[in-house]
């Protein structure tokens, strides 16, 4: 962890390796991810570009002029030999080529078509303009191609070793700023070494792009590399007293590329870096060296030191004989032949990174190579094993049975797969079991522990229960459940006092584990403009609870929430190993701390029933706990109009509806129905929302959201207990629905236009079986179109002759009321439903069937606003 500036001394420790995975905190932003991957493939055609074999005649051409003007020539190329007589006639910096091949040519373009029309080893005569004599010379034409492709390869074997080491880091820790500038710093040595083929530029395009990829990343990597070591392993002081400092550092690179550029086209000399400007380059270098080595001689942190010891040492080996080979001697004597010796040491920045990494879990991060291996080669054995096992013997069974059709054996492979697959999946987790047992032991304790909370309905047995299977598992240093009052998480006096309004505020809208170290880091970013004041005052009180926490020596929070509201939080400590909390771990906690927040609402009526000794007050309390966890409003959209419905057969009601805020600006729509009724299904379906909350925000389509929930209620439920629900992510301004069904009834869209679609993809029920995949389907929503979610309530609600309502009665109430507002149609299709049960089976109050939830969307026009927004009808 990197600390963010000097509020933290007050820390009884310094925690420099600790943190969470990309994975729990934040995705990689797709913008880094988006450079590295176009720097990749820009290196790519560089290197293709460098093993191309495309004629030249060894001279520099001036690409800003309207003849071909030669603005310098290629030490012993074609253009600085002789002529196919033997004579030296060689050209000349200054000379206008005014035909080539007897060809007169009047721009680059038409030239370098003329060249490329000829094969390396061709002599091609040339019409040269010298001081207005004109003369012809003849001129074999060589090869682009690098001269040494080893050492070419060397360099390219640098750039993929900075890159990958980079990009791990990065996708580690992205909310990190050191390790962003780690990553752009690997991405730029990527561009760089890449494009050094050590070849003059003429006049292709591929090598213009080369040139130029190699002289903007040769001007960013010294203010990169000063960059990062002014902000690792700790920010320099500097920084926070001068914020216009990192931005500066770029000035000049700028202002150097600019001016190569401008000589590219319009200077009176081939376009380079003069010795001064290579100079001040490496102050660059020094510099970072400098902070490097003041940070290791001057920290009183022992630990820190340490962990810095063999980072401190690589990177100065590794940077020193390139200030010496690759620049002083370039600049000085005017000779890059050393330039090799200053650049490959240069690899041992990053591998001791890598050492760091792998050894002290430097930057938060696992280990450069998660798997070792021996592991990966007996999972490719096993993968290659079941592939031939499946081919050998469909090709037995197709010989035997005498078929030739292909189809037959496409499909006769695809069952083979399938009956195979189990066994393989067998071998795999033994695999896993044995290579990782210690993580896979955990995950397993984990899960028992979200068997076990459901079980325990006593609060102080819940909290020991929570405690000591968390610190055995974990060993944090310290650990803390903090309940609420009113919503509103309070420190016990032990712990320093005091309320946490603003940070409970916080951890209810976040739902998920939160860093209280990349907290801190965002509170130190720049306030935007239109902020204001009240943005910086509540920026003031979040930092002010957070300070809470970080100084009772707290780093990681975990909300525990019922439905909307926060209930508690379980607060850990560094681990006693220094080890980085996993993101699987804390996916787990969120899980637990999910079904805990559940329970502690469970057990708090729980206790109140048992005081009131009525079995019929428990119920109805539960049924408002119940309730609590439906929506307490439908979510006000743009163009849309949304109406809900729930009614209970009993006084707490097995199904369950839910609107999840996505990534992007998406709703989640939920409806499920939980197998059976009463107590039992409320509190699997609170269970079910709390793993659905706590996973949503991991995951980003409803296919991958289902296949997690389906895992977690599958480990932690009994066998006869299972859940059909149906999900769906409604991108609103695309008016996009995307969705996947877990063996939930298909809600009906019903289209302007007068046509009715189901929406039936999807699998079986969650927690029926592991390992599930849930497909999902894309519709597009057009204006006038609605759509109704509803549970089995709704259809198979039987009248006194047992005949249901079915989807039939269904689709034609939404048909013959299409028109009218959502909220009308869902009283209209309660209405019909209770009309077909009869008087003697149901009414207004209450369906004495099944239960019956009844979500509608209505797509309203462009020029529409929905003006319903109201609470959901029970």
């Amino acid at each position: 962890m990197f600390p963010r500036g000097p509020s933290h001394r007050r820390r009884p420790q310094h925690r420099h390796v600790t943190g969470m995975s990309a994975s729990t905190v934040h995705r990689p932003p797709a913008g880094y991810l988006l450079l590295g991957t176009l720097a990749l493939l820009a290196a790519l055609f560089c290197a293709w570009d460098a093993l191309q074999r495309k004629p030249t005649d060894g001279a520099e051409w001036k690409l800003g002029k309207d003849q071909i003007e030669i603005g310098g020539i290629v030490p012993n190329g074609p253009a600085d030999l002789a002529t196919s007589e033997g004579e030296p006639t060689p050209l000349e910096t200054g000379d206008v080529i005014e035909g080539i091949d007897r060809k007169p040519i009047s721009s680059p373009r038409q030239a370098a078509l003329i060249l490329r029309s000829h094969q390396v080893g061709d002599v091609v005569p040339y019409m040269v303009n010298r001081n207005g004599e004109i003369f012809e010379a003849d001129l074999r034409l060589a090869s682009t191609r690098t001269t040494n492709v080893t050492i070419y390869f060397i360099y390219c074997g640098l750039g993929l070793i900075y890159f990958l080491v980079g990009l791990y880091v990065f996708w580690k820790n992205p909310w990190q700023a050191p390790a962003r500038v780690f990553y752009l710093l690997g991405v730029v040595f990527l561009l760089y070494f890449f494009s050094s083929s050590g070849r003059s530029v003429e006049y292709y395009w591929s090598q213009v792009f080369s040139r130029n990829m190699a002289a903007l990343s040769s001007l960013l990597v010294p203010p990169l590399f000063l960059h990062f070591f002014l902000i690792f392993p700790e920010p320099r002081s500097v920084v926070f007293r001068h914020k216009w400092l990192l931005p500066s550092l770029y000035l000049l690179p700028l202002v150097y590329y600019l001016l190569f550029t401008h000589d590219q086209f319009y200077g009176s000399h081939p376009a380079s870096f003069s010795g001064l400007q290579q100079m001040v380059l490496g102050l660059y270098f020094t510099a970072g060296l400098i902070s490097l080595l003041a940070t290791y001689i001057h920290t009183t942190d022992t630990t820190l030191r340490q962990k810095v010891k063999f980072l401190t040492l690589g990177t100065v080996t590794g940077v020193l004989p390139y200030l010496v080979f690759t620049l002083a001697f370039e600049v000085m004597l005017g000779r890059n032949d050393f330039a090799l010796l200053g650049a490959v040491p240069l690899v041992l920045v990053p591998v001791s990174f890598g050492y760091s990494i792998a050894r002290y879990r430097l930057m938060d991060v696992e280990v450069i190579i998660r798997r070792s291996l021996i592991y990966a080669v007996l999972t490719g054995l096993l993968v290659g094993a079941y592939v031939l096992i499946v081919i050998v013997v469909g090709n037995i069974l197709l010989k035997a049975s005498g078929q030739t059709s292909q189809l037959v054996a496409i499909v006769a492979t695809l069952l083979l797969a399938a009956v195979f697959a189990p066994a393989r999946d067998r071998i795999q987790s033994f695999l896993e079991r044995s290579f990782f047992r210690e993580k896979h032991d955990m995950q397993v304790a984990l899960q028992e522990l979200a068997l076990a909370i459901p079980r325990t309905i006593e609060r102080d047995a819940l909290f020991d229960l929570v405690t000591s299977r968390v610190t055995a598992l974990l060993h944090p240093q310290r650990f803390a459940i903090l309940t609420c009052e009113a919503e509103v998480l309070h420190l016990p006096e032990p712990l320093g006092g005091g309320s946490l309004t603003k940070l409970s505020a916080y951890l209810a809208d976040r739902r998920s584990a939160l860093l209280l170290e990349a907290l801190h880091s965002q509170l130190n970013a720049p306030l935007r403009p239109e902020s204001g004041e009240e943005g910086a005052r509540q920026r003031a009180l979040l930092s002010a609870d957070m300070g809470k926490l970080l100084a009772a020596g707290f780093e990681v929070v975990v909300p525990a929430l019922a439905g909307d509201r926060l209930v508690a939080a379980l607060c850990l400590g560094p681990k006693r190993s220094e080890v980085a909390y996993e993101g699987a771990e804390l996916e787990l906690l969120t899980i637990v701390a999910g079904q805990l927040g559940v329970q502690l609402e469970n057990t708090r009526l729980y206790d109140e029933a048992i005081e009131r000794r009525q079995l019929e007050e428990e119920l109805a309390l539960a049924r408002s706990i119940q309730q609590r966890l439906l929506p307490r409003e439908v979510p006000r959209i743009e163009s849309y109009e949304i109406a809900a419905l729930n009614l209970p057969s009993r006084q707490i009601s097995g199904d369950y509806y839910d609107f999840v805020p996505m990534d992007e600006g998406r709703i989640g729509v939920v409806i499920s129905d939980v197998s059976g009724k009463g107590m039992g299904a409320s509190l699997l379906a609170s269970n079910l929302q709390a793993s659905l909350r706590a996973l949503a925000g991991n995951h980003s389509s409803p296919s991958a959201i289902l296949r997690a929930v389906n895992t977690t209620l599958y480990a932690s439920t009994d066998s006869d207990r299972f859940a059909t629900l149906f999900l769906a992510a409604l991108e609103p301004r695309q008016r996009r629905l995307i969705y996947s069904s877990a063996g939930h009834n298909p809600p009906l869209l019903s289209r302007a236009d007068g046509s009715c679609v189901w929406l039936e993809d999807g699998a079986t029920p969650l927690g029926a079986f592991d390992g599930m995949d849930y497909p999902e389907t894309t519709v597009t929503l057009e204006a006038g179109d609605v759509l109704v979610l509803y549970t089995d309530g709704v259809t198979e609600a039987e009248d006194p002759q047992d005949r249901q309502f079915g989807i039939e009665g269904l689709q034609e109430i939404v048909c013959r009321h299409h028109d009218r507002p959502a909220e009308e149609l869902t009283h209209a299709l309660k209405d019909a439903v209770f009309a077909h049960v009869g008087p003697n089976r149901g009414s207004a109050e209450r369906n004495a069937g099944d239960d019956l939830t009844i979500v509608v969307l209505r797509v309203l026009g462009d020029e529409t606003t929905d003006a319903t927004g109201g609470r959901p009808h029970t």
